[in-house]
């Protein structure tokens, strides 16, 4: 949908002076037998659904067999609404805490999640031809 130049010259007037996320509507109401009309603003403010996250890449760097590593990151909340946020599909050696990545965040929020990374046994067998399966490994 897109809308036409007229309507959006006529709404930048309806704009709070001073932010622009914000709507106000004048409105007048009159009852059947009421004299004095009533007088009011509909007001409402735009937001976004977006979140930050920093660092914004991943970077392990080199993680060995028996050793895992984390990364801080903190997550921000960018909208005036409270939000919720899932990371499904993760590799099997990526874990996130808290919550194992299911966070619901006010509106603004900062929360610090820990990424960690764990080198998993299967994909040492995988990388060395190894067929892993639940009762024994074979050679390929």
């Amino acid at each position: 949908m897109r809308p036409e130049e007229e309507i959006i010259t006529a709404g930048k007037k309806l704009l709070v002076e001073g932010n622009e996320n914000r709507l106000s509507i004048p409105l007048k109401v009159v009852g059947s037998d009421q004299v004095v009309p009533v007088l009011f603003k509909l007001e409402s403010s735009f937001t976004t659904t977006s979140f930050s996250l920093s660092p914004d890449k991943l970077d392990f760097g080199t993680v060995f067999r028996s050793i895992g590593k984390r990364i801080k990151v903190l997550i921000t909340n960018n909208s005036l609404l409270p939000q919720k946020i899932s990371f499904i599909r993760l590799p099997k050696e990526i874990s996130i805490t808290p919550s194992n990545g299911c966070l619901t965040f006010l509106p603004k929020e900062q929360i610090s999640v820990y990424f960690y990374y764990k080198y998993s046994i299967q994909n040492y067998c995988e990388e060395r031809g190894y067929f892993v399966s639940k009762k024994e490994l074979i050679l390929i």
